[in-house]
């Protein structure tokens, strides 16, 4: 069921799209903004178990520089 309403959410985007000019200025920040929610669910558990400051500190540095790219590639055209 999951998938199947991935691939509706595909389809009705791109039928969307044909009838909306700026259809994808509006939904690229909410799809960009829903990998980086997905990617912060999964990466904030597992940055809790490392026990090694450094490493954190590399995790969380390449989260944030991953987050500031999505941003910069969406808004600064």
């Amino acid at each position: 069921l999951s998938a199947f309403s991935a691939v509706l959410g595909v389809v009705i985007g791109l039928i969307l799209a044909e009838q909306a000019e700026n259809f994808a200025r509006l939904i690229l920040p909410v799809a960009a903004a829903s990998f980086i929610y997905i990617a912060a669910a999964d990466f904030i558990p597992e940055l809790h178990k490392e026990t090694r400051p450094g490493k954190s500190a590399i995790h969380a540095i390449s989260f944030a520089l991953g987050a500031a790219a999505m941003y910069f590639l969406l808004f600064l055209e």
